[in-house]
């Protein structure tokens, strides 16, 4: 029986107050550090977490909501205990004989969308060049072709962009990483749509291969640059949400057997990826023929780069 010390009670003003807590000046507050990326914001400790006001969305499990499952989420609060924390002292104050609001008043930034457009390029691909194919390993001949794709080019800023194509090659997304290997950078290019994944895509493939990152899928077929890799499809998740994956069946009925190759975390207290694949494997068996291919080292890149240290690769 629940004692009445664990009872909170909460007005729905408390609530409404909460839930629209700028979650940027939260996070501050906490010592936490945040980027700004556009107009929205990055936290620098869950780099997949896109922050704008009020709101949040983290790409790497496709979790979102406001401010109280922001807390709830990341920091393992209780709902009545996260709006507690949300509020904490400031006061709420409502006149008592004004009619209850139907409707929140909406700043302009919660009513106009972002405008997704894809970073300037840069005149040149020098510094891509550098770091897929030096830093990560990468064939010349998979960054070649994914130059000659449209998939990736090099920004302004030096980043290298990955560019997402919907079935009928339209732009949806793109992912942005840093090529300097001293500071890490990641970032969702703002206003793109979450559920459009990285690909390489065969309209007549039966079979695909799915991919936490793009640094991954591209590993992966430098590892098998060899053999008949384009008969295949591609796909990389941007993470472990699984909302990519079924958009990507969705648009490519083709798809008869697919291929999970996440991240083998062996050093981590829980293996993600692993546990991502199983579970993939279940929610996908039905309908289509499912394995998992599980790298020896942390990922594909780690496999990649231990093969061609040891001299097992050419």
């Amino acid at each position: 029986m629940r004692s009445h010390s664990e009872y909170i009670p909460l007005t729905q003003d408390q609530i409404a107050l909460a839930q629209h807590t700028d979650i940027v000046e939260y996070l501050r507050e906490r010592g936490e550090k945040v980027q700004k990326e556009g107009n929205h914001y990055i936290w620098e400790k869950h780099d997949s977490c896109v922050i704008h006001g009020y709101k949040w969305y983290q790409n790497s499990t496709g979790k979102h909501g406001a401010a109280v499952a922001f807390v709830q989420n990341f920091f393992h609060k209780s709902f009545p205990h996260a709006v507690l924390e949300l509020i904490g002292n400031r006061q709420i104050t409502f006149d008592l004989a004004a009619p209850p609001p139907t409707k929140r008043e909406s700043k302009p930034t919660d009513m106009i969308p972002v405008a997704f457009c894809l970073p300037p390029a840069a005149p040149d691909n020098r510094r891509l060049y550098a770091y897929l194919t030096h830093t990560r390993s990468i064939a010349h001949e998979i960054v070649n072709t994914f130059i000659d794709e449209h998939l990736i080019y090099q920004d302004k800023q030096g980043n290298i962009v990955f560019v997402c194509y919907d079935c009928f090659g339209r732009v949806k997304s793109a992912h942005k990483r840093g090529t300097n290997s001293a500071q890490r950078y990641r970032s969702f290019v703002t206003g793109g749509e979450f559920n459009c994944g990285f690909s390489y895509a065969n309209d007549n493939a039966t079979v695909l291969y799915v991919f936490e990152a793009p640094i991954d899928l591209m590993s992966f077929l430098t590892l098998h640059r060899h053999e008949p890799w384009h008969r295949a499809s591609y796909l990389s998740l941007g993470g472990l949400s699984e909302n990519p994956l079924r958009r990507f069946l969705k648009e490519h009925k083709s798809i008869q057997r697919i291929a999970f190759c996440f991240d083998n975390d062996i050093n981590k207290p829980e293996n993600r990826g692993q546990e991502a694949a199983k579970r993939f494997m279940r929610q996908f068996s039905g309908k289509y023929i499912t394995s998992i291919l599980c790298p020896c080292k942390k990922d594909w890149n780690d496999v990649l780069r231990d093969k061609i240290q040891k001299g097992e690769f050419l």
